[in-house]
């Protein structure tokens, strides 16, 4: 099964805010997830695996939510260092592949975060990029680098495709 629960030091605790966050009150978080916590510092994620094994998806949910929201931040304080040395660093990441609950992309709030975006030829990606980019974003595909993406007629075409979904960047 897939690694879907961080409970390192400080991810637990982080979650645990998390959950703080959302439901307020300890009563709110039992009644949506039907436990009996007393206070929140006893919650804790569940797993995929137990999710379909209780019927208890919305505690694995909260989780992934939050996972999400790791990540965010994550580039957000990275972003906040970064510009400390060097105040117009664009910063950002390029390569996100999979769109899944195992990957983290929260994607308006990581757009809202980040100053670059690079993805791979997918056409739903670059739907993804314009509709949530800012203005100044620095967008662009990859190609070029894997066998898959050598085609001369791809090659010819794939600049034009970056172009009209809105991209100002070509990544090879």
């Amino acid at each position: 099964s897939f690694q879907d629960a961080c409970i390192s030091d400080t991810c637990l605790p982080a979650f645990r805010q998390y959950l703080a966050d959302q439901y307020g009150a300890v009563d709110a978080l039992n009644a949506s997830l039907e436990t009996s916590y007393t206070s929140f510092e006893e919650a804790m994620p569940l797993s995929l695996d137990d999710a379909q094994a209780t019927g208890q998806y919305p505690r694995w949910a909260d989780h992934r939510m939050y996972m999400d929201q790791l990540f965010v931040n994550v580039h957000r304080d990275a972003k906040e260092i970064i510009r400390e040395i060097d105040p117009g660093a664009r910063v950002g990441f390029e390569g996100p592949i999979m769109d899944n609950s195992w990957t983290g992309y929260a994607w308006k709030k990581l757009m809202d975060v980040v100053d670059m975006m690079v993805v791979y030829p997918n056409q739903w990606k670059f739907d993804i990029v314009r509709s949530f980019g800012r203005p100044g974003l620095v967008s662009g595909g990859w190609y070029g680098g894997y066998a898959m993406y050598r085609n001369p007629d791809d090659t010819r075409f794939y600049p034009w495709f970056v172009l009209f979904n809105g991209c100002n960047g070509y990544y090879w």
